[in-house]
């Protein structure tokens, strides 16, 4: 299980494989916008993604809590909710 509770962002995904070129991120709480510019150290949801893959395990739970979350679906994850 991996939850995930903070603020989430936004980042230019150097990939591009988004239609829109960006990436959700989980946001750290020792994260800081560099002053002129650069790397942010917010996790990338693909990162998170590789991550949970490499898990030599089907069975694993993600909670996020957080805004730009709704990226995090890849492969064969399901997304559980009700309306509310």
């Amino acid at each position: 299980m991996f939850h995930f509770s903070g603020h989430g962002s936004l980042v230019l995904d150097k990939e591009r494989d988004t239609a829109d070129g960006l990436n959700g991120t989980l946001v750290p709480h020792d994260a800081s916008l560099p002053p002129n510019g650069g790397v942010v150290k917010d996790i990338m949801g693909h990162t998170l993604f590789l991550l949970m893959y490499a898990l030599p395990t089907e069975n694993v739970t993600v909670v996020l809590d957080c805004c730009y979350s709704g990226g995090s679906k890849r492969g064969n994850f399901a997304v559980r909710s009700r309306n509310g």
